[in-house]
């Protein structure tokens, strides 16, 4: 047996893929389907029976991870519309209405976009500044004079 697969890529059309007999009864309208493409795996989205063409060979669905369709006939029909309306590629337009669990994106690590650091802001050039600041608070000196031992900053 034969099916049609969006896969979420640039492109605007479907590709045919042989069914294995072990995958016949979990791969309906609607199922997610891991297929080879290129050189890598591809989760797609099944949209229905495929047609053989002659003398074509085709690449064999390499595992379908759910017993149920994760969309249904009138999802699947919404995100047919969509691709025509928005004139996008159907398996895009199927990977933005599925979350991105299901469509096997990893979502970005935020990056820290802030350094924490320790500056010196006022210098205190004689020890009878700093006696007179630091008179009470023997731990704030220590730490001031491990900054100005640092070059007046430190990273955190």
């Amino acid at each position: 047996m034969l099916v049609d697969v969006a896969l979420p890529l640039p492109l605007f059309r479907t590709f045919t893929y042989r069914i294995p007999a072990g995958l016949t009864g979990s791969t309906s309208a609607g199922s997610r389907v891991v297929v080879p493409f290129q050189n890598r795996r591809e989760i797609g989205i099944v949209l229905g029976e495929g047609e053989a063409k002659p003398g074509v060979t085709y690449k064999e669905v390499a595992a379908s991870p759910d017993a149920e369709p994760v969309l249904d006939a009138p999802m699947l029909s919404l995100c047919r519309w969509i691709a025509e309306y928005y004139v996008v590629p159907l398996g895009v337009a199927i990977r933005s209405a599925l979350p991105a669990a299901l469509t096997g994106v990893q979502l970005p690590v935020p990056v820290r976009k802030t350094r924490r650091a320790l500056r010196i802001r006022r210098e205190l050039p004689s020890l009878m500044q700093r006696d007179d600041l630091f008179a009470r608070a023997p731990q704030q000196r220590a730490l001031y004079e491990l900054l100005e031992a640092l070059g007046g900053h430190a990273a955190l």
